[in-house]
C-alpha cells in the first residue's frame, strides 16, 4: 500500500476539480479532466476508457483507469475509480483535508506489492493474475490542528479477506512532499481511538496449510500447537484484558472466521509512549483499553 499512495497523491491533480466538473455533462466532465491529466504528465501517465456523472449522488467514476509513474516501469490498474467527495481547496502537491474515494478491481501486482509477497500468494495457490482487490478511502484532516480522522478506510481482496480501520489521531504532520518527515511526526502523534476488523475467506487457512505441509503435519496438528503456545502465554499472561484477549486469538486459530480489535483509552495516548512500553503487552493494553472480539 506504501506505493499506491503516491498513486492516489497524483489521481488528485484531476479530481481536484471534482466540484467544478460533476455540474456538467459526461462529456464535459471528461474534456475538463483531459486538461488535468495533461497537467499530471509532470508525475505520470494517466490513462482511462469513460468517465460518468452519477446524478443523485454528483459522484465522479473513470473506468478502465491505468496509471504509469514516470521513471518507473510500475502500472497501476483499477476497472474504476469513484470520487465521492474531495477538498476542492487541495493545492497541487497537498493532501486533501477531505476525501472519500473508491477503487473497484485494484490488480493485485508488483506495482504496489513487492515481489516476496506476491511470491506468498503463489505459494498460497492464488492466482496473481486474476486477483482483484477493491479499496476504500474515507478520511478528514485538519492540517491546522494536525489531526486525522479515517472514517472508513477498507480492503477487500478476492478470495482472501476483508479488513476496515477506523481510527482518530492528533499531532500528525501528513506532508506528501516529506513522507519520511510524516512518519517521524507519529513519535509525537497520539491515539483518541481506533478499531480494526478482519474477516477472513481463506488466507489463514491456507497459511495454516502450507505451513503444515512444510512441517509434515496436519493442519489440525499445527493449530493444535498454536494453541498451546496461546495457552502457555495465557498462564503467564498479567491481566484479565490480556487474557481476555489471548482467549479471543485462540477461538480466531479454531474457527478462522473473523475477529477485531479496538482501543478506547480514557484519553488520548502519545505513540511515543506506546513505543516505550513495547516489552510491557499488559501495559500497553491497560492504557488503550484494548478489546478484541
Amino acid at each position: 500500500m506504501k506505493k499506491l499512495f503516491p498513486i492516489i497523491i497524483i489521481l488528485l491533480i484531476f479530481v481536484g476539480a471534482y466540484y467544478g466538473i460533476k455540474s456538467y455533462a459526461s462529456n464535459t466532465a471528461e474534456k475538463e479532466i483531459d486538461v488535468f491529466l495533461e497537467e499530471a504528465k509532470e508525475f505520470a501517465d494517466i490513462k482511462y476508457d469513460d468517465v460518468e456523472i452519477e446524478p443523485l449522488s454528483q459522484s465522479l467514476s473513470l473506468k478502465n483507469v491505468s496509471v504509469s509513474p514516470n521513471n518507473s516501469n510500475d502500472e497501476i490498474k483499477a476497472r474504476e475509480i469513484i470520487v465521492k467527495d474531495v477538498d476542492t481547496n487541495t493545492k497541487q502537491g497537498e493532501i486533501p483535508q477531505k476525501l472519500d474515494i473508491e477503487f473497484k478491481g485494484l490488480l493485485i501486482d508488483n506495482s504496489y506489492v513487492g515481489k516476496e509477497d506476491l511470491q506468498l500468494l503463489e505459494d498460497l495457490g492464488y492466482d496473481i493474475d486474476k486477483v482483484e482487490m477493491d479499496l476504500k478511502v474515507d478520511y478528514d484532516y485538519n492540517k491546522n490542528d494536525k489531526e486525522l480522522k479515517i472514517n472508513n478506510l477498507t480492503a477487500s481482496i478476492d478470495e482472501m479477506f476483508d479488513v476496515e480501520l477506523n481510527a482518530h489521531i492528533s499531532g500528525i504532520n501528513i506532508d506528501p512532499k516529506n513522507p519520511e518527515m510524516s512518519a517521524m511526526s507519529m513519535a509525537f502523534a497520539s491515539l483518541h481511538n481506533f478499531s480494526l476488523s478482519f474477516k477472513d475467506d481463506s488466507f489463514v487457512d491456507r497459511i495454516f496449510e502450507q505451513s503444515a505441509k512444510q512441517k509434515g503435519v496436519s493442519v489440525a496438528e499445527m493449530k493444535a500447537d498454536a494453541k498451546k503456545e496461546i495457552k502457555q502465554m495465557l498462564a503467564d499472561a498479567e491481566g484479565n484484558q490480556l487474557k481476555q484477549i489471548l482467549s479471543k486469538i485462540e477461538k480466531f486459530i479454531q474457527n478462522t472466521d473473523d475477529i477485531s480489535i479496538s482501543a478506547s483509552p480514557r484519553k488520548p495516548v502519545n505513540f511515543g509512549v506506546i513505543g516505550m512500553n513495547n516489552g510491557n503487552p499488559a501495559k500497553i493494553i491497560e492504557d488503550l483499553n484494548i478489546v478484541v472480539e
